[in-house]
């Protein structure tokens, strides 16, 4: 305060325009901040669902690729009207020496031990030189799922525990109660190789979800399988798998087409599986 003149006291402070004028001001700088506020919010969301809808997808598709590495060569097919993709598991592989071929039957198989050998005893499947989906696959079920003597290129052998040290074993082609029978392998493959197999495997898209089948649905529409993913695009041609055989000169090819769609994010999959050609 000062004193003036004549003993009055002027008081020192804000006018009425100043008053207005700061708190305009204060208005405006609160709202240019509460929107770079909200605008970093917005993009950290987005950030987050993208990284959310990327990691199912690879996810996904990590678990197929590594699961399709370890197929039976050539036992892949797309079913269920394009839903599906069905093959076959490996659960070991290696040579044989002898394997009864038509029009030879026998009812054992001389075979070289593998290195997972020790865990290998018992009954499995047991196929060679398959060129096709068609000569493994029976719909959901292998072609000889009930170890029949038909002259396929798929039977059933029991494999004993083996002996270390062994360079060969033989093991006896069994009928579905596990007794000795004898049969002809429709054809047999010129390297040697054989392969013994788990229960066949479907990958199938369901709604907007991808699920994991084993064995693979008879009717997808009224069956759930393990769910791997979900917010797969419903429109038509987004999603799908197809197939390509080998041939003499190249291993074969599984092609996968996704399309994940959360809010306004998507994220576009076309990825490639190559399948070693070793029948």
């Amino acid at each position: 305060m000062e004193l003036l003149m004549g003993g009055r006291l002027r008081q020192a402070g804000f006018t009425l325009v100043e008053l207005v004028i700061t708190i305009v001001l204060l208005a405006i700088l609160a709202i240019a901040t509460s929107d770079f506020i909200r605008s970093g919010a917005l993009i950290f969301s987005q950030g987050a669902d993208r990284q959310a809808l990327l990691g199912e997808a690879r996810f996904a598709i990590q678990r197929i690729n590594q699961e399709l590495r370890n197929a039976l060569p050539n036992s892949a097919s797309v079913t269920q009207g394009g839903a599906c993709l069905s093959f076959v598991p490996i659960a070991s592989s290696g040579t044989f020496v002898d394997l009864p071929s038509f029009p030879a039957s026998g009812n054992q198989v001389t075979l070289v031990p593998t290195l997972d050998q020790s865990a290998l005893a018992g009954v499995y499947p047991i196929a060679s030189y398959i060129l096709s989906a068609a000569e493994i696959l029976n719909g959901n079920a292998l072609i000889n799922a009930n170890c029949s003597t038909q002259t396929l290129k798929q039977h059933c052998v029991n494999i004993p525990t083996v002996a270390a040290g062994a360079t060969t074993y033989t093991a006896s082609l069994v009928d579905n109660a596990g007794a000795a029978q004898a049969v002809s392998f429709a054809a047999t493959s010129p390297s040697q190789r054989y392969y013994l197999l788990n229960q066949p495997v479907a990958f199938c898209i369901k709604d907007n979800e991808l699920h994991r089948f084993s064995p693979p649905p008879t009717n997808l529409s009224q069956e759930n399988g393990g769910l791997l993913a979900r917010h797969l695009s419903t429109a038509a041609g987004d999603n799908g798998f197809t197939t390509v055989p080998p041939s003499l000169s190249r291993n074969g090819l599984i092609n996968l087409r996704f399309r994940f769609v959360d809010g306004q994010e998507y994220l576009d999959f076309n990825y490639d599986i190559t399948v070693p050609n070793q029948p």
